[in-house]
């Protein structure tokens, strides 16, 4: 289904409420690893290898967990676009890092989604006065392959009301 009109609305609450929980709990295993793992004296060398590579493990894991778990809100109702995206991390102990863009319709050059093997982006290149083109990158990861497909056909819209 293609979209009808360019304009469109939506974000991810329903879907990060639903996997808070579940984030929190494997942060907390998680945590509890890296802790046994850390004061888990070993004393003979063959197995410290090992130690090491599941507390690197835990260390990535946790890490993954509180990077994907982004909030992301796209509205292009009107004639400026607003794209919101933030992480608890940054929600709760860096408020002032919440990434949030504002940029009028006109001003969207071009657009990339990447889709990595656990991680997804949306690059936005703005055309700018005083720096050319400016890249801004968001975080899509919990968003649903029909909503990113929705957003992808929204932007592509954009972009050909640009150049028309």
């Amino acid at each position: 289904m293609y979209l009808k009109s360019n304009s469109m609305k939506f974000n991810n609450y329903k879907r990060i409420k639903n996997r808070k929980h579940i984030y929190n709990i494997l942060f907390i295993i998680l945590l509890a690893i890296f802790l046994f793992i850390a004061l888990t004296p070993i004393h003979n060398n063959k197995y410290s290898v090992i130690k090491y590579f599941f507390l690197g493990s835990a260390i990535v894991l946790a890490l993954y967990v509180i990077i994907s778990n982004a909030y992301f809100e796209y509205d292009s109702t009107g004639m400026v676009v607003i794209i919101k995206n933030d992480t608890i991390v940054k929600k709760y102990f860096f408020p002032l890092a919440v990434k949030s863009v504002e940029f009028p319709k006109g001003k969207l050059k071009k657009f990339k989604i990447n889709n990595y093997i656990l991680y997804r982006s949306l690059n936005i290149y703005l055309d700018s006065k005083e720096n050319g083109t400016v890249k801004n990158h968001f975080n899509i990861t919990n968003i649903s392959h029909k909503r990113a497909k929705y957003l992808k056909q929204s932007l592509e819209k954009v972009i050909i009301e640009n150049y028309s």
